[in-house]
């Protein structure tokens, strides 16, 4: 079995006492020093590839105007609605939808609309104050609560803000298929900022199923989908997002990649390839399309699929040549299209900008096998011994050289299977 290409989320008056102290330690400092509290700091894939990423994540929420409801369950209890007046709805048209408020008496406070109008300019430290003084005269409201603990995410607070939205939503032991959606947003966006994408899963997969979910909402549930794998459900919420929001260039990269993950890879490589007409495409980008491109082929058969991930592979080498793993990638595109000299070529090189190259000296050593050069093979491997290898590489290596001496196959009979090796195995 060949290695695979590599490729490259209710507070009772106790809880006041906490918020109150986080709270008035950051505008105490903001006053003395100018304190910052940053926001959520997901992971960005490197390059060209990251910044589009890191566009979606810093655009501001959309035009609920346009925010239609996709299809999906009927509406759930805990989800917002807008409010009574025409004013009202104005004034909470930037919130996710889930957490419109719906009672009029609240919409039309005044001091309210101040909390909101800090929300909505880029204060959320203000908001947060003005949320907690309307929640000590009304500590039981759920609409508050949610809006407060909404500005608490938005201030980077999501430390404090996990386990009071864990529970607002019925406790640590509540399964997110119970929570309200408004509640599992919360959990979710908090869990995604202080544990990962992939952590929030559950929780934003549970608001991304309402009816009302609006396009920030599906968003964040596409990450957390594509972070743990789950790119069909990823790639619907996606599909939702298409019907309230056009696709810009990060957002279309985002949907690229959940159809890789749900293995829809030829589709995928049309959204690829219209990406890399702009004129900013970079190396990373590049080799992405090579990967859908190459599992597209592993999928099909189709042995134009795996000439088109060459070509890919290539263009990203011409903009950085010295990459060891996309240099490793053109190998494993040449190999399984049949164009073994090339392969060895394009392995070959990854072993000398990588020496000790497990994953590229393995491929190399069964392709000359099954070309029958078997004193190649020996002295790739002798030169592989010579590397400084981990215990598990030398165990690989010397298994292989013993498999050569006795002319046992090299690889476990089967088809093959992606490894999920990554740039530095």
């Amino acid at each position: 079995m060949r290695a695979f290409l590599i490729p490259h989320a209710m507070i009772f008056m106790s809880d006041f006492d906490r918020i109150a102290r986080t709270v008035a330690m950051c505008a105490f400092a903001a006053v003395i020093g100018g304190c910052q509290v940053f926001g959520d700091p997901l992971p960005e894939p490197a390059g060209n590839a990251g910044a589009l990423l890191a566009a979606a994540e810093s655009k501001p929420p959309p035009s609920p105007d346009a925010v239609t409801a996709g299809p999906g369950p009927a509406a759930d209890p805990g989800a917002g609605v807008a409010g009574a007046s025409a004013e009202g709805d104005a004034a909470v048209a930037f919130l996710p939808p889930l957490l419109r408020p719906r009672r009029a008496e609240l919409v039309n406070d005044r001091t309210f609309h101040s909390a909101l109008a800090a929300l909505r300019g880029e204060r959320p430290r203000e908001a947060t104050i003005l949320f907690e003084r309307l929640r000590q005269d009304a500590p039981g409201d759920p609409e508050l609560r949610r809006l407060h603990l909404w500005s608490l995410l938005e201030m980077g607070e999501s430390s404090p803000a996990l386990p009071l939205a864990m529970d607002a939503a019925g406790g640590a032991e509540t399964s997110p298929r119970t929570a309200a959606p408004a509640d599992a947003l919360l959990v979710g966006r908090a869990l995604a900022m202080e544990q990962g994408d992939a952590a929030a899963f559950p929780w934003l997969a549970r608001a991304a199923d309402s009816a009302q979910a609006g396009p920030e909402t599906l968003l964040m549930a596409a990450r957390a989908g594509l972070a743990a794998r789950e790119g069909v459900r990823a790639g619907r919420w996606m599909d939702r997002y298409m019907l309230q929001q056009p696709l810009d260039d990060a957002t279309t990269l985002l949907r690229a990649r959940c159809l890789v993950v749900a293995g829809s890879n030829e589709p995928a490589l049309a959204l690829y390839e219209r990406l890399l007409a702009g004129p900013a495409a970079q190396p990373e980008l590049w080799d992405e399309a090579g990967l859908a491109a190459f599992e597209g082929g592993l999928a099909s058969q189709d042995r134009a699929l795996f000439t088109r991930a060459s070509s890919l592979f290539e263009a990203a080498l011409a903009l950085n040549p010295q990459d060891a793993r996309v240099q490793f990638n053109l190998g494993c595109a040449l190999d399984w299209g049949g164009e073994l000299t090339a392969a060895e070529a394009a392995y070959g090189r990854a072993i000398e900008l990588r020496p000790g190259y497990m994953n590229a000296v393995e491929n190399l050593v069964q392709l000359l096998r099954r070309l029958d050069r078997r004193e190649d093979a020996r002295r790739v491997l002798v030169e592989q011994l010579r590397q400084p290898l981990t215990t598990e590489e030398l165990e690989r290596t010397r298994a292989s050289l013993e498999a050569l001496d006795q002319d046992l196959p090299l690889f476990p009979a089967g088809a093959p299977a992606a490894t999920g090796a990554s740039p530095n195995d």
